[in-house]
């Protein structure tokens, strides 16, 4: 069998990086914090956004901690919404409220509560990331720039907000401005398995295979679970895909560590 030319090559790597970046989405946007070990210890936030304690404010906080930390999505929702009808302007509950939504893939009403979360205290990095996974997910990447952006003023150094800036801009299109954020994710954090991945499609998209190969081996020494390295590494060995690509939906609910961690605001109301 004659191998094709390297015209027909390159067309047939272009349109498998296309086919698969909407299914590589999912998994993108929510491999970050374990990884990079960023959202800790938000500075401040706490103290801003708490008013005077009370038993009965506490004991839904914890109700509502609780079932989130076990899986129990909706009594959680239902617990930090009877919080709020008590605490009507701490951020951190529409916060909370928003990621035990977005666990329901409700995308809506959690993108609503972290900008309601924002509309309280505009300086959460947390709540920027979180809604702007949101825009990701819907492929409105103008708008999640904007708040990773809003994120990054915030927090310049950290490796997560420069990774999701990174899927932002190769989303766009802007090639060597997602491979800038994803290498400089990696020199915050040299074993963020994620960044290497990515970086590796941002290679294997400019045709750089060596690159891709490189950065890809390095995702799967560090994190043998690591999905979207295994995906590169098949584009590279195949010409013709065997079969489609897995949904949005299913690689993100299978992704190991694929939570954005929550901050102390998950402590509840102290």
């Amino acid at each position: 069998m004659a191998e094709p030319s390297p015209t027909r090559k390159r067309q047939t790597r272009i349109k498998i990086v296309v086919a698969f970046t909407c299914a590589a989405i999912g998994i993108l946007i929510g491999a970050a914090s374990a990884s990079a070990g960023a959202f800790d210890n938000e500075d401040g936030l706490a103290s801003k956004s708490i008013e005077p304690v009370d038993e009965e404010a506490q004991r839904l906080a914890d109700l509502a901690n609780g079932a989130y930390k076990t899986g129990d999505y909706a009594r959680a929702v239902a617990g930090y919404s009877s919080l709020i009808k008590l605490k009507p302007r701490d951020a951190r509950v529409f916060f909370n409220r928003g990621l035990a939504r977005y666990k329901l893939q409700e995308m809506q009403k959690a993108y609503d509560d972290f900008s309601e979360a924002l509309g309280i205290e505009p300086r959460f990095p947390l709540a920027l990331i979180n809604r702007a996974k949101i825009s990701l997910l819907r492929q409105y990447y103008r708008n999640a720039l904007e708040d990773i952006d809003r994120a990054f003023a915030l927090k310049p150094a950290d490796p997560a907000i420069l990774y999701h800036r990174g899927i932002a801009h190769q989303g766009l299109g802007e090639g060597a401005k997602a491979l800038a954020d994803f290498t400089k994710a990696i020199q915050y954090s040299p074993t963020f398995a994620p960044a290497f991945s990515e970086r590796g499609h941002a290679f294997l998209a400019q045709g750089k295979d060596a690159e891709a190969v490189r950065d890809f081996n390095v995702a799967l020494r560090l994190d043998p679970g690591n999905v979207r390295a295994r995906m590169g590494l098949e584009q590279l060995t195949t010409v013709v895909l065997s079969r489609p690509p897995p949904t949005p939906w299913s690689l993100f609910e299978n992704e190991k560590n694929n939570d954005i961690q929550q901050s102390n605001a998950n402590d509840g109301v102290r």
